[in-house]
């Protein structure tokens, strides 16, 4: 059974190991207003469905309900007594993570689970089970775990998080409240990626591409460089020579990490430069790449605005597809190399 706890997850929706509290929470408003409310009126529902985009915060609410219910100082959390030490260091027993494994939460991990369940907690008052990306329970275990959700072990507190509520069983979104967690506003979170950044123009650029994904915004400075990069290269057309073509497909997908990022910066490049052959003044407003306005410009009078709009369907095309484990090198080899029709 895959149990962990929070500083190890290991997602994208992790949050540095020793955060904790609602204020660390910003753009959170009426999330945090709800937990809080649930919180002082001592109704905390033993189902709880987090809802929002990956690196919106949803783990460290999952922490912070942990600390507050448990702390033993007046000020909860305090971060220094024995409890919201142990959730800090990733080391209580009582907070117990689920997540997938090659994709699935099968119901083998739900039956361990609740094996587990029938046991008093080991020293927490209130002990909390965290599933991240919920939404990948297949039928057998969303109903091995509505069980539980319809009767509760005393002192215990489930918490779904995912990205895609739809996806999840009717009848175990009912079981729970859902808590919305919405995307950071692009000012709050270019803010937040500045330090990082070689320089304001790069974390506002990575900050409008995240689409309010504080981590995803992280991801995209450290690949920063290849912005400019693949803006000069198509500033030149939308053609390439076939050995540049490879050599750039090479360069963009050493990994499947990296492949994502690398696609996310290019469907908003050929986004930036369908504006540019349309309406180059409006780029200034609503471009992702301001540090890139010249190439992008340039681009724009070389590529059609069906040519950018075809691009960008190819690369969708390449993302979806991946998840159904496609070589992100192969596709983007076919990409690059035919942007024609490379479908």
């Amino acid at each position: 059974m895959t149990f962990f706890a929070h500083g190890r997850m290991g997602t994208l929706d992790s949050d540095p190991q020793t955060a904790y509290g609602f204020h660390h929470l910003e753009g959170q408003a009426p999330a945090v207003r709800s937990l809080e409310g649930m919180l002082i009126s001592g109704r905390l529902p033993q189902g709880l469905l987090f809802s929002g985009l990956p690196g919106t915060g949803k783990s460290l609410a999952a922490r912070t309900l942990m600390m507050v219910e448990n702390c033993t100082d007046s000020e909860a959390p305090c971060g220094q007594c024995r409890s919201c030490r142990k959730i800090i260091m990733d080391q209580h027993p009582d907070f117990i993570g689920i997540q997938p494994v090659n994709g699935i939460i099968r119901i083998e991990l739900i039956r361990k689970l609740i094996e587990q369940l029938i046991r008093k907690p080991h020293e927490a008052r209130k002990r909390f089970v965290l599933l991240t990306d919920a939404q990948a329970m297949n039928r057998e275990a969303a109903n091995a775990l509505l069980k539980a959700l319809e009767e509760p072990p005393d002192a215990t507190y489930f918490i779904l998080m995912t990205s895609d509520p739809q996806r999840l069983l009717e009848t175990i979104r009912s079981r729970c409240q859902e808590i919305r967690f919405l995307p950071m506003p692009v000012e709050i979170l270019a803010e937040k990626l500045r330090p990082m950044a070689p320089d304001d123009a790069a974390a506002l650029s990575a900050a409008k591409l995240a689409c309010g994904n504080f981590l995803l915004g992280q991801a995209l400075i450290r690949e920063n460089h290849k912005r400019k990069i693949i803006a000069r290269t198509f500033s030149r057309g939308i053609y390439l020579e076939p050995s540049k073509a490879l050599a750039l497909s090479e360069w963009l997908t050493p990994d499947k990490p990296s492949a994502e990022i690398s696609l996310i910066i290019m469907e908003g490049l050929f986004r930036d430069i369908c504006l540019a052959a349309t309406n180059p003044d409006v780029l200034c407003i609503h471009g992702f790449f301001d540090d890139c306005r010249q190439e992008i410009t340039e681009a724009g009078e070389k590529i059609l605005p069906e040519q950018a709009m075809n691009m960008i369907q190819h690369i969708r095309d390449i993302r979806h597809r991946m998840d159904q484990n496609i070589l992100p090198r192969l596709a983007m080899d076919a990409m690059l190399m035919n942007p024609d029709n490379a479908a």
